[in-house]
């Protein structure tokens, strides 16, 4: 029986737009927990699809053994069921046609052996606290919190031997957190998890790190990993320090030496000035000089060859780092400003007799930081909505303070998908030249030929940073952000 493995061989893959996301990767993945690391754009997603057959690479070869169930950031809602997304819709119409009554030899083809489907898929729901959405609901009407716990049910009811799973737990409230770690720990399978929770990436066996410098791979958990890569950041700073002391080392031995040569070449000319030598005598004395002279270009280079080989390899091991540092002053507010005041609100569906919000009351001052928490569905999303007038209240009311209102929401989706990064900021500030406009982005990290990626190509935390440079670099940047 062939034991389940993934393996990579000299995978590269280049994005259209000429990109390099991944580069010469060779890989192998067993029935472990795995984590992936790494900085947003980094190729974490890319590896992902890759790996669960969703994305070709530009070159190289993948070899799988083994069923995938990939769970994406995003799920596709595309007017599926609940069924559907767990892949038992059609099993569950010849189970209830077959109730009705059906003798079909295709119903019960379909149904195999598998008589307590339905019970087994709500006992997974139940663990992820989902038994109350019925199978044939859609799935564009749950939210996101409940979008992802039903995606994630899907994958553990596969029974698949990998799970891909990118950024799980970024749509999750506390409790369902615990719920997926829960599993998690439980699972006997292959799973291969990109994310940036480290409680998450606690559990699993072996970290994965994509950076610019390359792919490295550390046994053990998220802190094993942060301890071994701690050191070999220092051993790198170290040998870096290192490389520069021997090359400025060697710049200064090379100055002095030509120094001494420029001094005993002068004081040979002042000596022949002053005495009675013979021509032949002299062209000798000059032959050797010119000798010293071509012994020390070559003794110059090869020096500086060193040097900057070393130098070189050094810096290789270095990662490149970069961290955003902007002034706000414009998004500015008086400390004691009421930004928004909501008094006795009361909100529920017109679908629905539960009244979802009930005497909300509360305000927002000046430059505050509020953190709005609740368990998925409990209606965080409904009162943004509500803040941002898109749905109206039952009862009470709420004042907003300010003009200049923005939201960012949990699909990023306030750009254009066609358009480039530089593109998508001129639209929201058209008012900025080229030159403006990539200084801008430039705060934010898109340098150079960087603005002219496509958002499509962006992973998601590269789009929310895309997406806040637009906004927050305007010439009128928003005083309250959603």
């Amino acid at each position: 029986m062939q034991i389940p493995s993934i393996n990579l061989y000299h995978l590269s893959y280049v994005h259209p737009d000429a990109t390099a996301i991944l580069e010469d990767l060779s890989l192998s993945f067993s029935q472990k927990k795995i984590g992936i690391v790494g900085k947003n754009g980094s190729g974490k997603t890319t590896l992902l699809k890759i790996l669960a057959d969703v994305l070709q690479p530009t070159s190289g070869s993948i070899q799988r053994d083994g069923s995938i169930f990939y769970c994406p950031q995003r799920i596709a809602a595309n007017g599926r069921s609940v069924a559907a997304l767990l892949g038992v819709e059609d099993k569950l119409g010849a189970l209830a046609r077959i109730a009705q009554g059906s003798v079909e030899v295709s119903d019960f083809a379909l149904v195999g052996d598998d008589w307590h489907c339905e019970a087994n898929i709500k006992k997974m729901l139940s663990d992820f606290d989902l038994a109350h959405i019925d199978l044939s609901r859609q799935l564009s009407t749950l939210s996101g919190g409940e979008c992802t716990r039903m995606l994630l049910a899907a994958a553990f009811f596969s029974d698949a031997d990998f799970l891909m799973l990118d950024e799980p737990t970024n749509n999750l409230d506390t409790n369902s957190r615990q719920i997926f770690y829960e599993k998690i720990k439980t699972w006997k399978k292959g799973i291969i998890i990109a994310s940036h929770d480290r409680e998450l990436l606690q559990q699993v066996d072996e970290i994965v790190e994509l950076s610019t410098i390359g792919c490295s791979i550390y046994g053990g958990n998220y802190e094993a990993y942060r301890a071994q890569k701690a050191v070999e950041q220092s051993a790198a700073e170290h040998e870096l320090d290192v490389a520069k002391r021997e090359m400025k080392q060697a710049k200064q031995s090379i100055q002095t030496t030509r120094e001494r040569h420029e001094q005993r070449q002068k004081k040979g000319r002042q000596t022949r000035r002053k005495q009675d030598q013979t021509k032949l005598f002299l062209n000798g004395k000059a032959e050797r000089s010119e000798q010293t002279q071509s012994s020390m270009l070559v003794r110059e280079k090869r020096l500086l060859k060193q040097g900057y080989d070393r130098l070189t390899k050094a810096r290789e091991h270095i990662e490149n780092s970069h961290a955003i540092n902007i002034e706000l002053a414009k998004t500015s507010v008086p400390r004691h400003k009421i930004i928004v005041e909501i008094e006795h609100l009361f909100f529920s569906y017109d679908s629905c007799d539960k009244c979802l919000l009930k005497d909300i009351n509360f305000q927002v001052k000046g430059p505050e930081r509020i953190a709005l928490k609740g368990p998925n569905g409990s209606g965080k999303t409904s009162l943004i909505n509500l803040l941002l007038g898109k749905l109206q209240p039952t009862s009470g009311s709420i004042k907003l303070g300010v003009n200049r209102i923005f939201y960012v929401d949990q699909s990023i989706s306030g750009l254009d998908e066609n358009n480039s990064v530089l593109e998508n900021f001129q639209q929201y500030n058209p008012e900025y030249d080229n030159t403006q406009a990539r200084h801008c982005l430039a705060q934010f990290l898109f340098r150079g030929d960087d603005v002219n990626k496509p958002i499509d190509a962006l992973s998601g935390g590269e789009r929310l940073r895309a997406l806040l440079a637009c906004v927050f670099m305007s010439a009128h940047p928003p005083q309250l952000l959603i």
